[in-house]
């Protein structure tokens, strides 16, 4: 079945908005996130310190991968253009907590958890 391009409207009704948010949130829960929420761009924080956990202790991928520092987007940036928006989908996959190590003994498990991730967030959800 070959899917069909939707037109990009400018003019969708905070109706349809929330009908599609919702539409976001089930989307992740069925490719596997455990969660999934909708929040007003204005109240993502967005701080500093989330920088440092890569920084210190340096993990064995800081700058390796394109969604980690130092490669992500500077934070003033990323404020920037949260503006932009009114409302992101925010999604939580459970991992255990032996993938999440700093170390390249889970390597394989830890590519395959951002794989799920990406997949979730970029590719089936932009369908």
């Amino acid at each position: 079945m070959e899917q069909q391009t939707k037109k990009i409207k400018v003019d969708i009704s905070e109706t349809q908005i929330q009908h599609d948010l919702e539409r976001y949130i089930n989307k992740a829960l069925e490719l596997g996130a455990s969660k999934a929420k909708v929040y007003p761009t204005d109240e993502i924080p967005v701080d500093e310190r989330v920088v440092l956990k890569c920084q210190i202790l340096r993990c064995f991928g800081y700058g390796v991968s394109a969604y980690c520092p130092p490669n992500t987007l500077k934070l003033e940036e990323l404020r920037e253009h949260l503006k932009k928006y009114k409302w992101a989908v925010f999604f939580v996959t459970d991992i255990p907590s032996e993938v999440i190590v700093r170390d390249k003994a889970t390597i394989k498990e830890k590519a395959a958890v951002y794989q799920k991730v990406f997949l979730i967030s970029i590719l089936e959800m932009e369908k």
